[in-house]
């Protein structure tokens, strides 16, 4: 179970993660167990020494991170026209939805693709279009430059339960009088859930760019990386000496307020052994123009931890993990003698 477990994070870790985060005294087996610190510490070998520091329980202040690509890098840009794109059609399915991903680019001067385009479906009989599918829109021009691509997202539900039909051909008639652009279209229709409507229609997102995330609220470790540095075995009753490595990706992270940390160790999922402690951002040897201390971007930055091993023999899984909403963790397992 241990590395099923571990490896899962993208759902269940993750929401796993923030409640614990909110609500500590809810979710741990038993309290956090704070150690009085220590007199002094020193970085010594690149690694910032241990430090039992007791949880400060900090807030961890939120940011608003702008959407990527900036919607603004379309701004006054004229729209694009059918001949000067070159689309690239491709195909996949998900349950029950066939889709179609066309991409477009240009090796002319930028312009935008705004909206949707008009849509009609070519085939043996007529196909409903409509607008929408899944999802938000993106609602924003996109800029189609060089390297920045727009994706425009067509889908056709698996219940065209009548007269089975044949889609050909899609024509999409670009938004602003850009002329229209020709695809092959879906194929055969089909009947996968025959209690579903006779007619499904083809389903039409609007442009966005092809490598997009949206705006959204996080604490600054949003993008912060954690790896750990430990010995596969230990002995009831030793200490526990491991190294976590924590890189910022893409921006500076200051350090302050100085976040908790947890270290689980778990025979079982609901058999945890649980210790806390506040990460030792005194000794981090950089500081930004206010004198606090952060986490350069990009720079990997090594924490020395110790562990108390608990009286608990067998395979384990130790985890780590900063005391803040976002996802930053990192563990292995442990086998205890």
């Amino acid at each position: 179970w241990i590395a099923p477990v571990f490896a899962a994070a993208a759902t269940g870790l993750v929401l796993f993660i923030g409640f614990v985060v909110l609500r500590p005294d809810l979710v741990r087996d038993e309290p956090v167990r704070p150690v009085s610190p220590a007199a002094s510490a020193t970085a010594t070998g690149g690694t910032v020494a241990w430090l039992p520091l007791e949880p400060g329980f900090a807030s961890v202040p939120t940011i608003t991170i702008p959407p990527s690509p900036d919607p603004s890098a379309a701004a006054n840009l004229p729209a694009c026209r059918a001949d000067q794109l070159s689309a690239e059609r491709s195909a996949d399915a998900a349950t029950g939805m066939r889709l179609l991903f066309v991409t477009f680019s240009t090796t002319g001067s930028g312009c935008a693709l705004d909206g949707r385009p008009q849509v009609t479906a070519h085939g043996t009989a007529d196909i409903p279009v409509e607008p929408g599918g899944w999802g938000d829109d993106y609602g924003y021009p996109v800029r189609v430059a060089g390297a920045d691509l727009a994706v425009l997202t067509l889908g056709w539900e698996s219940n065209w339960c009548g007269t089975p039909v044949t889609n050909d051909r899609i024509d999409l008639v670009l938004p602003g009088g850009g002329g229209t652009v020709e695809i092959a279209g879906f194929g055969e229709s089909t009947c996968r859930y025959p209690e579903g409507p006779a007619r499904a229609p083809i389903l039409v997102r609007s442009f966005q760019p092809q490598d997009y995330t949206s705006e959204r609220v996080a604490t600054a470790f949003v993008d912060v990386h954690a790896e750990i540095q430990m010995p596969p075995d230990a002995s009831v009753g030793s200490t526990l000496r491991f190294a976590v490595t924590l890189t910022a990706l893409g921006r500076d992270v200051v350090l302050s307020p100085c976040p908790d940390y947890a270290i689980d160790v778990s025979r079982k999922p609901d058999d945890t052994d649980t210790v806390g402690y506040r990460l030792n951002c005194g000794d981090v040897p950089y500081r930004d123009a206010a004198g606090r201390p952060y986490l350069p971007a990009n720079t990997p930055v090594r924490f020395a931890m110790e562990l108390a091993i608990p009286d608990l023999p067998g395979m384990h899984k130790l985890t780590w993990r900063l005391e803040v909403p976002d996802l930053v963790v990192a563990g292995g397992s442990l086998v205890i003698h």
